[in-house]
């Protein structure tokens, strides 16, 4: 079996950190299908406080899951990667 470097195994449980969380997975799979959406936009649709999903964004934004574009007074939230999806749909038996 090949040995898969440690540095590469931490890169990957910390991204599955940043995934591992309902509301999370929910503004993953919402930007699937909305790309572009400010806290605003996603607090609106998923019934959620704007504390709890600026922190959930800001976490992850810090791992990459999530860039956030900035147009004026507003960001505007797009994801990095579809494999992000994948892992949800993965994991749900989609």
């Amino acid at each position: 079996m090949q040995q898969i470097a440690t540095k590469t195994l931490k890169q990957a449980a910390y991204v599955l950190k940043g995934i591992a969380h309902p509301l999370r997975m929910q503004i993953i799979k919402l930007l699937e299908q909305t790309p572009g959406l400010s806290v605003t936009d996603i607090m609106a649709e998923l019934q959620a406080e704007q504390s709890l999903v600026s922190h959930h964004l800001t976490g992850m934004r810090r791992r990459g899951i999530v860039v956030g574009n900035r147009d004026g007074k507003g960001v505007y939230y797009f994801l990095t990667d579809q494999r992000f999806v994948d892992i949800i749909d993965t994991v749900m038996g989609s």
